[in-house]
């Protein structure tokens, strides 16, 4: 896969690395619950995007994300990433009030 994964669209998303850092944060109940419950604290997509940013460059490479490297992180878009995640807070909220 490797230059393909930053290139093609892989399972609906921009590209594998975008895919992959997603699914890392869903897959971990820590990491989902800390991305989660913080990444509502940003109000600008700047910032939003600087705070997922600094959650790659913490667990690239490591246990949390052993498939994803600091260089990937360049590739991921990240406005797709936080609207998906912002959907999955809605819809969350949407579960806990019914």
């Amino acid at each position: 896969m490797n230059k393909d994964k930053h290139k093609l669209e892989y399972n609906g998303w921009t590209n594998w690395v975008t895919w992959n850092f997603k699914l890392w944060i869903d897959n971990d109940e820590k990491l989902h619950k800390f991305v989660y419950s913080n990444l509502i604290d940003y109000e600008t997509p700047k910032y939003k995007k600087m705070f997922l940013q600094k959650v790659g460059i913490t667990c690239a490479g490591t246990e949390l994300m052993s498939d994803l490297t600091k260089s990937d992180l360049t590739f991921i878009n990240y406005e797709e990433l936080i609207n998906e995640i912002e959907e999955d807070i809605k819809e969350l909220r949407l579960e806990l009030n019914n």
